[in-house]
């Protein structure tokens, strides 16, 4: 593959990589939709996107990089199902999918 550079310094790597990022923030974002309609229909604590940062930073990712969203998206889904579980409940039913 051909690794383009456009005319505002862009290569074809970066756009692929912009994009990757925009696709995992807007899972993140929609997963953190799902979470607080279960949180405003069960009663539970699920989300905290400030808890979900944090860990992404302390584990050494740019704020904002692929690699962080993605891991932003783990914390979220691995944070809800052991807040899920302290509550007796299975994230996993709540949400409908396997995400825990």
């Amino acid at each position: 593959m051909i690794n383009a550079t456009f005319s505002n310094g862009f290569t074809d790597t970066d756009r692929a990589k912009a994009c990757k990022t925009a696709e995992h923030k807007a899972a993140y974002y929609a997963l953190c939709a799902e979470l607080a309609d279960i949180e405003a229909r069960t009663g539970l604590y699920l989300a905290d996107e400030n808890v979900d940062a944090e860990n992404a930073i302390d584990a050494g990712l740019s704020y904002g990089s692929a690699d962080f969203w993605e891991m932003m998206i783990q914390n979220a889904e691995m944070n809800a199902g052991s807040r899920a579980e302290d509550a007796g409940q299975n994230i996993n039913e709540l949400i409908g999918r396997v995400i825990y």
